[in-house]
Formats: structure tokens, sequence, C-alpha cells
């Protein structure tokens, strides 16, 4: 994360690692602006490119993460419900290297967007691909099911590197707008991370016939996310993305070959950065083009800088292996043995908001509510761009999430009901008498959480940095593994409960909720925190390539996070002591992950010190 108190942004590589999955790309400059301070005034608002590149991205983030909510549901269900039957192992195991691909193509993705395709049509690209991908899978045969996998892989890599990159290349370097841009943009990501899990985890209980589930509307209703992405951005690039996502020697070519800040006259040594290439050295008069500038070596500073990244890298390994096991072990869990019905009160509660109009509210009332809630935020958005300042750093954040991400979503439910779909698609015959909601709900608790403390947290580093209190990177680092393992003793607490039967007892919903927030502060503490320092201490020439580490320390963490999901039912038999407590069964399997962060994270708090002085300054 960024120095809330200073006015650096973090540089964003257009690189082969242009854009991770979990988009740790926005979330430094993101969360900075979320609470950072008030907005500078400038003359001219947000470019509408924002706003198309926001609605693209909230539609590939609802098909990504809607889809993995109910991932490994689908391959360990029975065959006669429609899943592959497959053991948690197995599953697992699968699981674990699709999540790891999706880290993996992006590094080789956006190295082909920059230098051959362009961010556009590798947008595009890979926007159509990902939507094969998703409609493959609804056919729900066994080699549908691998092809369709494999071609989200392949789509992801070459459309998520590319959205930030279009994001930047809509401002001037350094422009004042681009914090804030950043954080619309942010705000599309998680609500479509939120909103995926809940309309496909819907769609496949509401769409149950019999004893099969709605698996395969649950697939095509990813699908169909991404191609109203496409949709979207096609119909609209013409206007307001005319020019943006060109390759780099084109955008080289229109701009003027300059001189990076890292290369020197061959004669003196003087440096040359962003002067034209084939000038003449400021210092010695020596044509650079008689005699070719050369890269000055790494200096001390950047030596200690990367060997920061690499450390640092190693321990995030930890931290990923751990906080993955949302989608596999503890979806599973939340699938078998958690208590997920509902209450008569409730399941009426929401079978009349479906199916009748006056319930809670009209419909139109509803959809009113939601236009005035986005006429809010758009009139808020553009009172600050004409000059008024925000009289605190919270209250910037209100109408962002209230208005853009709460507008948009009444309105979008009024439409719903009022074409039928919710009652359709929704509500099963038998609702009222086996009413449930779905174990994919609780995938969208992360980005729910992060919406409501990513504010907080950075109006917290904002004061805590103007008195000159605001904990290090490393410490920060720290507290995000440690907060990663508290987290996890709600599921040790849960297994225990769980196991208290001679066969597995529903535990109350709560124990998954507490432990899922706990995790988003854990990663509020880390995630920004990763990239902005990759971002601070890389040398320039070597930004890409150690983004491309950092990346692939999440690569591994989440094989190895599917492998230890696989292997629950291994370690759940058996048995350790532990301070005079017991543990066996579930409880002993998420000790581990209780454990091992927690150690991690005392482990990098006593380093700190020392990684601080390698960082001279700089993160």
């Amino acid at each position: 994360m960024p120095d809330p108190a200073s006015s650096e942004t973090p540089r964003t590589p257009a690189g082969p690692a242009g854009g991770p999955t979990r988009d740790a790309d926005f979330e430094a400059p993101a969360i900075k602006a979320l609470g950072g301070g008030p907005l500078e005034p400038v003359r001219q608002g947000h470019p509408g490119g924002l706003y198309l590149l926001f609605v693209t991205e909230m539609w590939e983030r609802f098909s990504f993460y809607g889809m993995r909510a109910f991932l490994m549901l689908f391959m360990t269900a029975a065959v006669v419900n429609g899943g592959l039957g497959w053991d948690e192992q197995k599953a697992a195991s699968l699981y674990g290297w699709y999540t790891a691909l999706v880290y993996l193509t992006p590094i080789i993705g956006g190295y082909m967007a920059d230098k051959l395709l362009g961010t556009h049509y590798s947008m595009v690209l890979g926007g159509a691909i990902i939507a094969a991908g998703h409609f493959t899978l609804a056919l729900e045969t066994i080699p549908s099911f691998y092809v369709g996998l494999l071609l989200i892989v392949v789509g992801t890599g070459f459309f998520k590197p590319c959205v930030s990159v279009m994001v930047s290349q809509l401002y001037p370097a350094k422009d004042k707008r681009r914090d804030a841009a950043f954080t619309i943009f942010y705000m599309g990501i998680n609500l479509g991370a939120f909103l995926g899990p809940i309309v496909c985890g819907g769609l496949r209980i509401g769409r149950k016939q019999g004893e099969v589930f709605g698996w395969s509307w649950a697939f095509a209703a990813a699908g169909v996310g991404m191609v109203l992405g496409l949709l979207a951005y096609m119909i609209g690039r013409p206007f307001l993305l005319n020019g943006i996502g060109l390759p780099e020697h084109k955008r080289a070519k229109a701009a003027g070959q300059r001189f990076a800040e890292d290369m020197v006259c061959a004669a003196c040594g003087q440096s040359l950065a962003g002067r034209p290439a084939g000038s003449e050295c400021p210092n010695c008069g020596t044509s650079t083009a008689a005699a070719p500038p050369r890269r000055r070596p790494l200096n001390r500073e950047e030596k200690h800088g990367i060997a920061v990244i690499f450390i640092m890298a190693f321990f995030v390994v930890f931290f990923w292996t751990a906080f993955e096991q949302a989608g596999s072990s503890m979806n599973l869990f939340a699938e078998n043995r958690t208590d997920r019905s509902l209450s008569s009160g409730t399941a009426q509660l929401l079978h009349d908001w479906a199916t009748q109009d006056g319930a809670p509210a009209p419909t139109w009332l509803i959809a009113l509510g939601g236009m005035v809630l986005l006429g809010a935020w758009m009139f808020c958005e553009r009172s600050w761009r004409r000059g008024h300042r925000v009289p605190h750093p919270l209250l910037a954040a209100v109408p962002r999430i209230v208005g853009l991400a709460g507008g948009g979503t009444l309105l979008t439910l009024a439409i719903l009901k009022a074409t039928g779909f919710l009652k359709e698609a929704f509500i099963p015959d038998n609702f009222l008498q086996e009413a449930e909601y779905p174990a994919e709900w609780f995938q969208s608790v992360n980005p729910f959480c992060i919406l409501v403390f990513a504010p907080i947290f950075a109006a917290a580093w904002l004061r805590l940095g103007r008195a000159g209190r605001e904990p290090s990177t490393p410490v920060k680092f720290a507290l995000g593994l440690i907060l990663l393992g508290l987290g996890f003793l709600f599921m040790v607490f849960a297994g225990k409960a769980s196991d208290a039967g001679a066969s597995p007892v529903l535990v109350s919903g709560w124990y998954l909720t507490a432990a899922y927030s706990i995790h988003t502060l854990g990663e509020l503490c880390l995630s920004p925190v990763g990239l902005s320092m990759v971002n601070k201490l890389a040398p320039v020439r070597f930004v890409s390539l150690l983004m491309g580490v950092w990346f692939l320390a999440n690569f591994a963490a989440n094989k190895i996070a599917g492998t230890l999901a696989g292997y629950n039912d291994a370690i759940a038999a058996k048995q350790l002591s532990l301070g005079g407590i017991d543990l066996t069964g579930q409880s002993l399997f998420y000790a581990l992950f209780t454990v091992v962060p927690i150690v991690a994270g005392i482990v990098v708090l006593l380093l700190a010190p020392a990684l601080s002085r390698l960082m001279h300054g700089r993160a």
C-alpha cells in the first residue's frame, strides 16, 4: 500500500506482469483514494472510458468469481445430483491447478498484449475465450469440463493484464485524477465479485429439478456476464476509448522514442532519462546516435530492494496458501457442515419479495431508489471535480460505495423483479418447505468487507502517517499474516463443534462469516502492500520481471492450497494436543492454517527492522 500521506502514485507496469487475478494492481492506488484524503480539485471530470472499463471489468469479475464459487461443489457433488462425483482430493488438486494457472497465464498474455496485440485486441480476444469457456462448462460433460476450464485460463491470460493498463492510459503520467479513477474501478471489481456468487449460487439452487441442481444455469450465467461486459466494451469503445489500447511499438512511434530513466551516456555516464532518442548528451555533447547509451549498473539500494522483494515473495506464499482455502476446503465446509436453512419468517419474506410487487415496496419505488443513489454519487463526483473539498476522508467513500454499488444493485434487482426473472430463476416451488441459502453466498463476504473496510483502513493509515506512527511495510505484512491466522481460529471452533457427534453436525454460518471477515482485514494489510512495495523497490528495467516473480509466488501458493485441501481427510484423521486442547478432525485441519500464518507473521515482525533498513525509506 502506498503511503497515504504522500502524493506518489505506484508505477503500474504495462509489460508481461500487467495485472494479477487477485486484482492487487488496482488495490494500492484505489485504497489510497478511498480514504486517503480529500481529492485535489481539477478542471475536468473523469473520461467516459473509465466508466466503460468499470462495467467491463465488473462483468468479467462477476463471471470469474461466480463460477469459482461453485466449482468445488460441482466436482464433489454426486452424479445423481448433476455433479462429477469426484473425491475431495482429486477435486482440490484440479481446483489448485486452475486457480494457480490464472496467475501464470497473465504474465504471458501481458507480454503478448504489450509487444504484439495491444490491450484492445487482447481484451476482446480474452473475453471471447472466457465466455466460450463458461458456455462449454455448461454442457456438463467430462471433456467439456476440461476444455472449458482450459479456455477460461487462456482467456484470463489475455484479458486480465490489459484492464489496469487501459485505465492508466486514460490519464497523463502525473494526472491528479488517477488515484480517484482507480478507486472507481476498484469498486467495479468488488461489485462483480460480490454479485457473482450470489447470482450463480442462487441459480444453482433455484433451478433445482428433482434432485438435480441447475449447474448448467450457473455456468451459463457466468458466461452471460462475460458477454455483457464484452458487448458494453465493443459498443462504447469507438466513442469513449478511441486510440486507447495500441501496442507498445505504435504508442512509442506516436509519442516519439525517449530514453528510460536508467539509461546513461556511454561517454560520461550522464543520465539521459526522458531525452529524445538520437539527441546529444547534455553533459559532454556526445551524439547518442553515434555512441549508443548504456544501462547504468544497479546500485546498492536497488540490489537491497530486489533482495527484499524475494524475501517477501517467500512469505506471501504462506498467506495465499491459507487464504485460498476459501474456494476449496472452506467452501466444502459451507456446503456439508453448515446450517444454511432459513427460518420460516425469513423464507416467507424472501418469497414475497421476489414474487409480489408490493413487498417490501413497489418495484417502481425500488428502481427510483437505485436511480437516486446513482444520481447522488454522480452529483458528488462532479462537485468534487469542480474543486469542492470533502470535509473528511471517509465521507468520500460513502457515495462511491452506497451510490455506485448500492444504487446499481437496487436498479438491477428492480428490473429482474419486474420481468418475473427473480421468481422464475431463484424461487423453486418447494422454497417455503425447504428454504436454504447456497454455500456460494459465503464467497461474497470478502468483497463486501473490502468495500466496507478499505476506506477505514486507508483513513487509519493516513491518520497514523500524519502522526508519524504509520507501520512500516514489513509490519503491515506481518499484521496481515497474523490476522489471517486469527481468522482461522473461528474455523477451528467450527470444526470442533461439527465433529461433536457421530456424524457431522451442522454449525452456524456465523463461524464462516467471522473467518472471512477477519481474513479480509488481513488481506487489506498485505495485498495492497505487496504490489506497492514491488513497484517502489524494483529497478525500472526489472519491474515487469519482478512483478512476474511476485505473481509466481501466488501461482505456487494456489497450487499448494489446492493440494492441502485435498488432504483434508488425511490430516483430519490425525490427533494432536496443543496446550491441553485435543485437536482432531476438522479442527486439526484448520489449526494448521491458524498456526503457520501466525508463526510466519511473527518471523516477519522480527525481521521488520532489518527489512526496513534494506528498503532505504522507499516503501
